[in-house]
């Protein structure tokens, strides 16, 4: 199956022996899929998102899908049927049928990176291959199509330990390893203990959208400095209700959120551009270079300037 039979916003950007990787336009920005497909009927996708609003096939084929997510950096929000909220944080894992209703899909802190792995569970079940590790894929979908078609599992040491190499050992990026590490996640899914998604029943639909319009205010200005008490007058909401709401939603107090975002686009105009690293502080709200170099270096581990010379083509 190619990505982009269904995916009709997908661009190939590279095709080769090893991977193909495709740039999504979103409705705000853009995104890229880098795919390896290690057994037919097997893909391992590498998502890199930045953007807020997800993109969302609407055909689906006539197949079984198992789909496994895995969150490194970032935060996925989708809503299902009426109010049912699931989201999906740093280091959580979510199995579901491919076909799930998914009304609306998104990037609360307008960036995402993770992994999805995408089982064509006919073709799979046909593989010899998880066999020989005692793994029974069926059997594991129809665990995950008895739960509401979804199945989240919080983050552990245990999953963190499993998706480490797929992201960091990219000079073993063969087949064979990657074989080996689905195959090491699978046997351990087929045992964890499982989470119902989340359901924010307990804000009204109409708190919810307030806190997300505080959100849209906040990355729209992220270069002005703000008191909480002063948004939650202006958008005529509770502070209490303000902190609680966003951080259930975002997964992030309020001013955690607006610095580790404003420090985001920092990265970025580091790696998309040739601005000074003092003009770039100057850009997101620092008037003190020294102190955007210290809050960078804390959440990125690197000076601006080492991060530079480190990640940029």
């Amino acid at each position: 199956m190619k990505v982009n039979e269904y995916l009709t916003f997908a661009e190939i950007v590279e095709d080769n022996d090893e991977y193909s990787q495709y740039k999504i336009n979103c409705q705000d920005s853009y995104g890229y899929m880098t795919l390896f497909e290690i057994l037919p009927g097997l893909q391992i996708i590498f998502n890199d998102f930045q953007c807020d609003v997800s993109p969302e096939s609407k055909e689906f084929p006539n197949k079984q899908y198992l789909e496994i997510n895995h969150c490194l950096h970032g935060r996925f929000e989708c809503v299902f049927e009426e109010n049912r909220y699931g989201y999906l944080g740093e280091g959580d894992v979510s199995m579901n049928d491919w076909s799930i209703d998914r009304k609306v899909s998104s990037f609360p802190l307008g960036y995402y990176y993770g992994i999805e792995i995408l089982i064509d569970i006919d073709q799979v079940s046909q593989s010899s291959f998880f066999e020989q590790f005692h793994i029974d894929v069926l059997a594991l979908f129809e665990k995950v199509r008895k739960n509401h078609k979804l199945i989240i599992v919080r983050s552990t040491e245990r999953i963190q330990h499993i998706y480490w190499e797929m992201y960091h050992v990219w000079d073993r990026m063969s087949k064979d390893y990657l074989k080996l590490k689905v195959a090491e996640l699978l046997f351990f899914l087929q045992d964890a203990t499982f989470e119902m998604i989340d359901e924010r029943h307990y804000y009204t639909k109409q708190q919810i959208q307030i806190v997300k319009q505080v959100k849209k205010y906040l990355s729209q200005n992220y270069q002005e400095k703000y008191k909480i008490q002063e948004l939650a007058d202006y958008f005529h909401i509770n502070v209490i209700t303000l902190r609680k709401c966003f951080k259930d939603i975002y997964g992030k107090p309020i001013y955690q959120w607006h610095k580790e975002y404003r420090l985001e686009k920092a990265r970025r105009l580091l790696l998309e551009t040739d601005l000074s690293i003092i003009t770039i502080a100057t850009q997101i709200g620092y008037t003190n270079p020294s102190k955007f170099s210290s809050a960078f270096q804390s959440h990125f581990h690197y000076t601006p300037l080492l991060y530079r010379k480190a990640h940029k083509p």
